[in-house]
């Protein structure tokens, strides 16, 4: 199984009582588990009330992951001061 994916899912749906999540950085390449895998198990209506960030290796998964809702991606190579200011955006967009 895949442990270290799973122990996020989990603390992501609230089996940790403390923990607010306001946005999923997430990568494409999971040491234990796929993507698309980690982001059904995560549940769609997680997906729905936090935004997902993710950083894609390659562009085969975009559709798949777009149908889930999550429109907010980026392809590699990646541009670091273009995703930090994504970011702060986003969560700017929540404080409003």
């Amino acid at each position: 199984m895949a442990a270290k994916s799973m122990t996020a899912i989990h603390s992501l749906r609230g089996k940790t009582p403390n923990l607010r999540t306001r946005v999923i950085l997430l990568t494409s390449t999971l040491p234990d588990l796929d993507v698309l895998q980690f982001l059904r198990r995560l549940g769609a209506k997680l997906i729905k009330q936090t935004r997902i960030i993710l950083l894609l290796d390659h562009p085969d998964i975009v559709e798949p992951i777009q149908s889930m809702g999550i429109s907010d991606y980026f392809l590699a190579p990646y541009s670091i001061p273009v995703l930090i200011q994504r970011l702060r955006q986003v969560l700017e967009d929540q404080e409003n």
